[in-house]
This record gives structure tokens, C-alpha cells and sequence, in this order.
């Protein structure tokens, strides 16, 4: 995995920060010790072991809701299951797909606001250009199920952010297009939302797109912090 992701990733992990309460233990420990203990990193090219979804399952179980320390000053964050997603970034290749299956999994039923934070991560990490290129010039079956889930779940006009930042999920779909690879921005393009928005000129799209860029760019931020 190149250095900018494995960097990226780990600042990733910092994910949307909450309001403070007590650490779980358990829960600690276990996002703690992932790197070492849960057999998703340096695992075989040719098998991952049942040890990895079996530990990401475990932590996710203990997790849920609960604030993490995420740095040695005591920066506390909430863990979601946005947080599986970027622990996935940082396994071995053939983990990958089980881990992304099991996310899926985990994913049901969840909200739009979480649906659009996952594609947001997704569209930089996991279907761009890049991506497309490693999958043979398809994208992916995982970019597909975020993007099928994104406008089966969200109606064009439900929002998502920190206060005062929030998108729509119109929006959101205009920048995520500007980071994913081509051919999931054509899958993309033969989906609609729930609620579509009003048609609108092309000079009114373009000012969108670029203002939800910049809007999609701040709320990123947010996992770097």
C-alpha cells in the first residue's frame, strides 16, 4: 500500500469528533492493539485469516458508540462505523474484500448522513482512478453497494456535516464525482435520489459543484485532524 494512503489512513482514523464521556476499556484496547493483534496486516497474499473479520467484528461490537482516544494528548472521538471503514484501509490486499463484505454488512440499515460519510471516504480511498486500474477498469462491486445504498437511503435534499458546514446530498454526489475513478462515476450517473431536486442551468450546476467541493474538502478535514 503506498506511503500517502497508509499516512493518510492513519490520520483518518480520527473520526468526527463528539461529545465526551467515559472510555470504554475494552474498546480501547481492542482499536488499540489493531495494528498488532488482529491479523489484518501483513496477512498472506493468498488468504486472509478468519482471525481479522473476527477481530474487526469484535471491536465494532465493543465500539459502537463509544468514545476512543484516538492520540497521546487524549484527543477523544466517537467511534462509527465509518471507523471499521478506515481500519479496513490499513489491511493487507487479501483481507481487503472481507472486510468490505463485513462492512457492508454493518452498514444496513444506517442512516443517510453515515451513508454519505462512507462514500466520502470511499471515493478518495477506494474507487478513484486508481482503483479502477487495479480492478481491471471496473468499479468496484463495494463502490457500486456505497453508491446504490447512498440513493436508495438519502433524499437530494437531506444534509450531513458539522453545524454551519453541512451539505446536501445532492451536493455531496456533484464533489463525490470529481474523486472517483470514470467508471463509477457512470454507474453513478444512471442512479437518482429519492427526491430529486429541481432542474436547474448549467452555470447554477457549475457554481454547485464548486462550492461543494470546497464544502466536501472542509468536511474531510475533519478526518485529519
Amino acid at each position: 500500500m503506498p506511503c500517502f494512503y497508509i499516512n493518510s489512513v492513519c490520520l483518518l482514523l480520527a473520526v468526527i469528533a463528539m461529545n465526551v464521556v467515559s472510555i470504554n476499556a475494552d474498546c480501547q484496547s481492542m482499536y488499540s492493539g489493531f495494528i498488532f493483534s488482529s491479523g489484518c496486516i501483513g496477512a498472506d497474499d493468498s488468504a486472509c485469516p478468519s482471525t481479522c473479520t473476527d477481530y474487526l467484528t469484535s471491536l465494532h461490537e465493543s465500539c459502537e458508540g463509544e468514545v476512543l482516544s484516538t492520540d497521546d494528548e487524549g484527543k477523544e472521538d466517537l467511534y462509527s462505523v465509518n471507523s471499521f471503514l478506515a481500519l479496513g484501509l490499513l489491511a493487507s490486499d487479501s483481507c481487503e474484500e472481507n472486510i468490505q463484505n463485513e462492512f457492508l454488512t454493518i452498514l444496513e440499515g444506517s442512516t443517510c448522513r453515515t451513508i454519505l460519510e462512507s462514500n466520502s471516504v470511499a471515493s478518495i480511498f477506494l474507487c478513484s482512478d486508481e482503483s479502477d486500474a487495479e480492478s481491471e477498469g471496473e468499479c468496484s462491486d463495494f463502490c457500486k453497494e456505497l453508491i446504490d445504498e447512498m440513493y436508495s437511503t438519502c433524499a437530494a435534499t437531506d444534509t450531513w456535516g458539522e453545524e454551519g458546514e453541512e451539505m446536501t446530498a445532492q451536493a455531496t454526489a456533484f464533489s463525490l464525482s470529481l474523486f472517483r475513478g470514470d467508471t463509477c462515476n457512470t454507474y453513478a450517473a444512471t442512479k437518482t435520489f429519492q427526491t430529486p431536486v429541481s432542474t436547474t442551468t448549467s452555470a447554477s450546476i457549475a457554481t454547485l459543484q464548486l462550492a461543494s467541493l470546497v464544502s466536501l474538502i472542509t468536511l474531510s478535514a475533519i478526518f485529519f485532524i
